[in-house]
């Protein structure tokens, strides 16, 4: 049986997307530089950077004109050697599950797409031997299998492909000659701050960057008919709420199924930017809660402060984000148009993208609250400051009269300024102060 897995994971390449997009001829030079080592590795059979075509040159139905946005910054392919190497390698400790060669895997084609924004996309292509697989197995026990064996696959992808890049660009041994520079400083992400407590530029492998695992088989219409196939492979479920395409393919959310062998790489290059796409709207929900969390937290006018403009930058990205997905799908031509559009609506990324900007709202509105809060109480402390220094008249006044009092003489008019020569002048300054700071806190603490 002829399968595909697209499978996404987190890198700790962030670009400055708008300084990139703006300076495209300097920054496919300076990435060039960046990536040009990885290129020499025995486990990268090419290396292609910001492929696909140049938007506006679609001379046959098999180009697609990509946004810049939408085009990986580095398509490497793995070699022979890093395929031979995997089939060897071991997944898992159950007896059944020691290699995938052992299941009967053989992977004939492998790519890997690094995208800006921490994103990057494992597609693969491949044979499962269906008479190897244990006939005990469920269809829970099979789908674990293969999203444990895509796992295993792209661990140690960041620290080989990734990372010489990152460095190179960290010790800016790249040509670029603008301000700022290409890339974001190293723990200092504003929208992807999630990764700002990460080892940099090191992928710490024993934090998983694995997304998920979307499983693609191509199946004829004998294959779909089979019962034990059937089972291992949800066909029933797929037919009943996956998205069907005259095609003969069935778009589900975590597999699908197409028909011959054309329509399996159609879909993977499909399948790669929508996925891309999908995950950073998923990161972007997650850090927007972490945000809404973080305010409801806040305590201080800095904390506000720090949030604020990380709050602003996603706010301006998640509009950015969706309008460029759609600028994509104009984009792309044939049956990877139309597998776009389905695995569109499939991931329900219309509904994903309405969430995060209603709770934009929920999150601002709090951050309005938390500003008039820290504000309220910045009112406060300055009404309380200029009434004690308004009282400072008060006690230059009745320093004055204690300057100028005397005991009054028989026959003479009593007044105010004789009761001043009763009193004692701790005793006197004591009830002033006493009086300004009550007057001050009522002053500051009042009801508008």
């Amino acid at each position: 049986m002829r399968f595909g897995l697209l499978v996404p994971f987190r890198t700790l390449l962030n670009l400055e997307s708008e300084v990139v997009g703006v300076h495209r001829k300097d920054a496919e030079i300076a990435l060039r530089q960046a990536f040009e080592p990885i290129g020499d590795l025995e486990a990268v059979a090419s290396l292609q950077i910001f492929a696909g075509n140049a938007s506006g040159k679609l001379k046959t139905l098999s180009d697609d004109a990509l946004p810049w946005f939408s085009r990986p910054i580095a398509a490497i392919a793995l070699s022979d050697s890093w395929l031979e190497e995997t089939h060897a390698r071991k997944s898992g400790d159950e007896p059944d599950r020691s290699s995938p060669a052992g299941l009967g895997i053989v992977i004939s084609q492998a790519r890997v797409e690094i995208y800006d924004n921490t994103l990057a996309i494992l597609s693969l292509t491949g044979d499962i031997d269906v008479d190897a697989i244990p006939p005990d197995w469920t269809a829970d026990t099979f789908e674990r299998y293969l999203s444990e064996f895509a796992e295993g696959l792209v661990a140690p992808l960041n620290n080989l492909l990734v990372m010489p890049a990152i460095t190179r660009l960290e010790a800016r041994k790249v040509d670029w000659p603008h301000k700022p520079y290409l890339m974001r400083p190293r723990q200092k992400y504003q929208i992807f701050f999630d990764l700002n407590d990460h080892d940099f530029p090191r992928w710490d492998e024993s934090r998983s960057a694995f997304f998920w695992a979307h499983r693609v088989y191509q199946l004829d219409e004998d294959q779909r008919s089979e019962s034990d196939l059937t089972s291992l492979l949800r066909l029933n479920e797929i037919r009943t709420y996956g998205l069907h395409g005259k095609d003969g393919s069935m778009v589900y959310t975590g597999s699908s199924i197409v028909r011959d062998e054309s329509d399996l790489d159609a879909f993977l290059k499909a399948s790669s930017l929508a996925q891309y796409f999908y995950c950073i709207l998923d990161v972007l929900n997650d850090n927007q809660n972490e945000v809404y969390r973080a305010l409801s937290a806040a305590s201080t006018r800095r904390d506000v402060e720090r949030l604020v403009p990380r709050f602003h930058r996603m706010e301006n990205f998640v509009d950015y984000v969706f309008n460029e997905a759609r600028d994509a799908e104009i984009s792309l031509q044939g049956p990877r148009r139309r597998y776009f559009e389905t695995l569109f609506k499939t991931f329900g990324m219309d509904h994903l993208a309405d969430t995060l900007k209603s709770r934009d709202q929920l999150v601002r509105s709090r951050l309005d609250r938390k500003s008039f809060q820290v504000a309220k109480t910045d009112r406060r402390l300055l009404q309380f400051a200029l009434f004690v220094l308004g009282a400072t008249q008060v006690f230059n006044f009745v320093l004055d009269i204690f300057g100028y009092v005397k005991r009054p003489e028989p026959g003479q008019v009593p007044g105010l300024v004789d009761l001043f020569g009763w009193l004692a002048i701790n005793l006197t300054f004591n009830a002033i102060i006493l009086l300004v700071i009550l007057g001050a806190l009522y002053a500051s603490f009042r009801r508008n």
